[in-house]
């Protein structure tokens, strides 16, 4: 079956986060990925590993399952005989993907300029922090520092609950809102930049920044309505101390809740602040006397906007998330079975695939090694000095 992405090459020099992620997505749309991992620190514990559920189900660690669809080789990017390895791989390679500060690789011989001499088709893609230039170009940094200098931080938690009180204490968020948004970025980009190259003969640099990848959304300013004072977009609680959410936010799906509901006489009043309060109160009350599943079966043919709040635990066997395969279980070597996330990009004619499972620590360093006409000698030699695990 041919992939989207099929023939397309790429070296992802990333261990976590929007690089790693952003590949991930490209590989299950058919490319074909090296992952280049730096020898193991003896103070790290191994990674790789996988922990087992009570009835022998396989859970890969976070971010072990964005390594399917790749093979890994572990290089010692210090060391010059590991770099002719890197650049036999650069010379027939479409992309980098790098996540290291400004100039890391540039001062171990493999940042964009000495591969772009290498092959000029190359796209090089540096995924970092705050970009590679500006005052915080070379500031470390994770999730909640990139959420709090582009704003997005101040949004959650009781800030946005309290309007117009900037001294509430806003909440961190307990998902890595920028990784997944300039993961996004990252595929888009260098999709972008495969494009241009066909165009231009060349490749280019791409520069990525995770913190930029939340400062471009355009956000809504805070208001009322989204802060969840409207009843119109709201959470109810349920018979059985669950939650419902409406986002009834325009007349039409309005008046049609309230009609159905019982409150046609609130349905002029979807604006009406003063009235905010009292409604809610009147829904709560309605919403209290049957549970959830009740709840969300009655409205399916009533057209307003409401659904489940659905608990993590629950996701996996919903039926929604069931039909799109957005949960896949996979069969182990050992007979065993593991589940990974679905492919979310659902292209009718070309789909993506999941092709094998993540590697296990330097898996494939001999078949990559020998795809390079290395010999058995010449593998074990760069094991001996340390070159290659």
């Amino acid at each position: 079956m041919l992939l989207p992405l099929q023939d397309v090459k790429i070296i992802e020099m990333g261990n976590f986060g929007p690089s790693t992620y952003g590949v991930f997505m490209l590989g299950d749309l058919g490319a074909e990925v090296v992952r280049i991992k730096p020898p193991p620190h003896p103070s790290r514990p191994k990674p790789g590993s996988e922990e087992y559920d009570e009835d022998g189900t396989a859970i890969p660690p976070g971010g072990v399952m964005w390594h399917r669809n790749k093979r890994e080789i572990s290089l010692n990017l210090r060391m010059p005989e590991a770099q002719q390895v890197f650049y036999q791989l650069a010379r027939e390679s479409d992309v980098v993907v790098e996540a290291n500060r400004p100039g890391v690789l540039d001062r171990l011989g493999v940042g964009y300029e000495r591969v772009s001499q290498i092959n000029s088709r190359i796209i090089y893609c540096s995924v970092t922090g705050y970009g590679q230039d500006g005052p915080y170009k070379m500031s470390p940094g994770h999730d909640a520092c990139w959420t709090g200098v582009a704003g997005a931080l101040y949004l959650t938690g009781v800030s946005l609950g309290n309007l117009g009180n900037r001294r509430q204490r806003p909440e961190v968020a307990q998902r890595l809102v920028t990784h997944h948004a300039a993961s996004h970025y990252t595929a888009m980009a260098i999709l972008a930049a495969l494009l241009a190259r066909d165009k231009t003969g060349r490749g280019q640099h791409v520069d990525v920044s995770n913190c930029d990848s939340l400062v471009g959304i355009p956000y809504d300013p805070p208001d009322k309505f989204l802060a969840g004072r409207s009843p119109a977009w709201h959470l109810y609680k349920t018979k059985d101390e669950l939650y419902m959410a409406v986002g009834a936010r325009d007349e039409r799906t309005w008046s049609n809740l309230c009609m159905a509901l019982g409150k046609e006489g609130r349905a002029a009043q979807l604006h009406d602040e003063s009235q905010w309060e009292q409604i809610a109160m009147e829904l709560q009350s309605i919403f209290s006397q049957r549970t959830q599943r009740q709840w969300w079966q009655f409205f399916q043919d009533k057209d307003t906007v409401v659904a489940p709040v659905l608990s993590l635990d629950k996701v996996p066997n919903d039926p929604q998330v069931r039909q799109r395969q957005m949960l896949l279980d996979l069969d182990l070597p050992d007979g065993g079975k593991t589940q990974h996330y679905g492919i979310v990009t659902k292209l009718l004619d070309t789909p993506g695939q999941v092709r094998s499972l993540p590697p296990t620590e330097s898996q494939h360093t001999n078949e990559i090694l020998k795809h390079l006409s290395y010999s058995e000698a010449g593998i074990q030699e760069l094991r001996t000095i340390g070159a290659v695990r």
